[in-house]
Formats: structure tokens, C-alpha cells, sequence
């Protein structure tokens, strides 16, 4: 069955251009996709749209939850994670912003913050998603260009 969005969607704060809508159909089009672009050109945006708007479908989608996740490269003699002040949100504020900016862009900041605090939307390290089972769910791996097999 071939998923393409209808017209503008009405659900977000923002409407796709055409070139963004036919690439969220073939995105839809996947299980899992690879979004190529030059910096600027929206993909985290189309991303976090698609993920989104599957939940939103979520009776027709099933999907149930959104991870997010970018890798945290640290440069030599840089602090490790563990030795950030707080809990793993905090630690990770400073890499998932520009994920968490477009996702207040298109839904409001006050509905994603809900749905973070009811853990639907997860944002987590890649370092603590191995061996866990993910079922039902849409996972961000952005700008994973950067990740290392440490990360």
C-alpha cells in the first residue's frame, strides 16, 4: 500500500513544500530511510514531521512512541557523559535541541513536552539502546554521519 501525505497538513504549525512532501512519501514508502541532504535543507524537520504525524496516526500506524537519538562525539580530553550534572535529558539537552526545536516548531512546545514527560517521545543515547527491543515505534538517528562504533 503506497502512503502519501494529502495536501497540506493541517495537524502542524508548519506545511511542507512540495519538494518536502514527495520526499515524506517516500519516506512513508520504507521501513527504514536514510535522509541525505546538504546542512539546511530540513532533514531533521522532515523527520521529526514524519514521525509526528505517525503518531498522531497512531490507530491506523500503530505506531505507540518516538525515539530520539544523536551520537555524543567528544573530542580528546573532553568530559564523559557520566560526569554531566543531571539526568540523561539533561545531559543530552545540548545535542537533541535542534530535534526537540522542530518538533515544538510543528506540534507546540507544551504537547512535546507532554508526551516526553509520559514517555512516548523517548530521547536516549545509542549506547543505551543496545540489545533493546523496540517495537511499534518510529527512532531519529540524527546526524548519525558522526557516530563511531564507541557511540
Amino acid at each position: 500500500m503506497e502512503t502519501k501525505p494529502k495536501g497540506e497538513i493541517k495537524r502542524f504549525n508548519v506545511s511542507l513544500t512540495e519538494e518536502q512532501k514527495l520526499a515524506k512519501a517516500k519516506i512513508l514508502q520504507n521501513s527504514i530511510t536514510l535522509l541525505k541532504g546538504k546542512a539546511g535543507s530540513a532533514k531533521t524537520f522532515l523527520a521529526c514531521n514524519v514521525a509526528l504525524d505517525l503518531l498522531a496516526k497512531r490507530k491506523e500506524t500503530g505506531i505507540e512512541r518516538i525515539f530520539i537519538s544523536r551520537p555524543f562525539v567528544y573530542g580528546k580530553g573532553e568530559e564523559d557523559l557520566g560526569i554531566l550534572p543531571g539526568g540523561v535529558r539533561e545531559k543530552l539537552i545540548g545535542i537533541t535541541t535542534p530535534i526537540l526545536e522542530n518538533m515544538y516548531l510543528l506540534s507546540g512546545k507544551e504537547k512535546i513536552e507532554k508526551l516526553i514527560e509520559e514517555g512516548v517521545i523517548v530521547i536516549m543515547p545509542s549506547v543505551f539502546m543496545k540489545g533493546l527491543t523496540i517495537a511499534n515505534s518510529v527512532i531519529i538517528l540524527d546526524e548519525y554521519q558522526n557516530a563511531t562504533t564507541a557511540t
